[in-house]
């Protein structure tokens, strides 16, 4: 491994029954693989059928021919991709508070 990046941050709904935030991070071009966990949530209303949703939503790197390509990546919560220039994730909180964590690993190469 070459290094990491590691971040946290916190949402929480401020009774409003659905929020959704988005976040990104960019870096040099780094083969890198990517994690995003939620650390914790706690319920406002039980009653009221609380969630979180935190996901990776699109990547940017640098293409095997130069070119800065975007993709999306639908809702997961793992990545893989070498050149990585730029990552996008969200976290969707109903009821409740949510703390997540991403975690971004560096190595020689990715597949």
């Amino acid at each position: 491994m070459d290094g990491m990046h590691s971040s946290t941050g916190q949402v929480n709904n401020n009774n409003v029954p659905t929020l959704t935030v988005s976040y990104h991070y960019e870096q040099p071009a780094l083969n890198t693989i990517g994690q995003l966990s939620i650390s914790s949530f706690d319920e406002d209303l039980p009653q009221q059928g609380s969630f979180v949703i935190t996901s990776f939503t699109q990547v940017q790197f640098i293409d095997t021919d130069g070119s800065t390509k975007t993709e999306d990546t639908g809702f997961v919560s793992a990545i893989s991709r070498s050149k990585l220039t730029r990552v996008d994730w969200e976290a969707q909180v109903s009821n409740g508070f949510t703390a997540w964590l991403l975690n971004l690993f560096y190595w020689p190469q990715v597949t």
